[in-house]
């Protein structure tokens, strides 16, 4: 969220479309794609130590959805406020506190 705040235009074309009939090239597609990649990779060192079912692209996937969804709810009704505040913001401890709960194992 603290990128979306300091660069708003930014992270709409990094995170969103807000350019219609934009389609990004194949070689800005890799850098992302290459990023994404190395996030599942990484995930797969934690995913003994977590309880959850789920793959690692699963995992990452539901992570970067709902980070997103925060931050695009806090751009577009509070972009004013500072991270942790606000309605959207000042969910992101417990957001977290609930996955922790949620895949820490027993």
């Amino acid at each position: 969220m603290i990128f979306a705040l300091q660069n708003p235009e930014l992270y709409q074309l990094c995170f969103e479309r807000p350019v219609p009939g934009f389609v990004p090239s194949a070689e800005s597609l890799q850098v992302g794609l290459g990023l994404l990649k190395d996030a599942y990779a990484r995930f797969t060192r934690w995913q003994e130590v977590m309880d959850t079912n789920l793959s690692p692209e699963q995992v990452v996937n539901l992570l970067i959805a709902i980070m997103h969804g925060m931050t695009a709810q806090h751009m577009a009704n509070e972009p004013q406020l500072p991270l942790g505040e606000g309605r959207f913001g000042a969910l992101i401890p417990a957001a977290v506190s609930m996955v922790n709960k949620a895949w820490s194992k027993p």
